[in-house]
């Protein structure tokens, strides 16, 4: 059993022998693109090692893979085959969109405006003097403290 510890995304799983790293992250809910499946001719399951061994590269990853990734520890997670526990980061280029966002902290800005607001009114009693319809009273006290009127069908109460 080996453990992958997959950054910067934070997750680790403990996997079988002979589990590529693409079926480890998957099975850890880490997406990575894959275009092709896991068959190795796309490129775009890139990880670089951190920290542990892995299975010697593949003809394929010699293929998919320039030499300087190779000298900086890229590899191709449906090749690469995890010998000992490993440390993997995850490029954003390997992530799909939703994730990459994540990762790389870019969040855009919004403003909450639900659709129910509480708003404390202290009503008086009606009078015979004032014989205004609750509803009206409540309007206006509503609308005085800059809020919208009341809204809303009495009929389905």
């Amino acid at each position: 059993m080996s453990i992958v510890d997959l950054q910067p995304i934070g997750r680790r799983i403990e996997v079988e022998p002979g589990t590529d790293l693409l079926t480890a992250a998957q099975k850890a809910g880490v997406d990575l693109v894959a275009a092709c499946g896991g068959v190795g001719i796309c490129g775009t399951c890139r990880v670089r090692l951190m920290r542990g061994q892995l299975s010697p590269l593949t003809l394929t990853e010699e293929d998919q893979l320039r030499p300087e990734e190779i000298a900086q520890g890229y590899r191709l997670a449906c090749q690469a085959v995890p010998l000992s526990d490993v440390r993997l980061d995850i490029p954003p280029e390997s992530l799909p969109v939703q994730q990459k966002m994540q990762v790389d902290g870019r969040e855009s800005e919004f403003e909450i405006i639900p659709n129910v607001v509480p708003v404390d009114l202290a009503l008086p009693a009606p009078t015979i003097e004032d014989l205004r319809a609750d509803l009206t009273r409540a309007n206006q006290a509503v609308t005085a403290a800059g809020h919208d009127p009341l809204q809303g069908d009495r009929r389905q109460l």
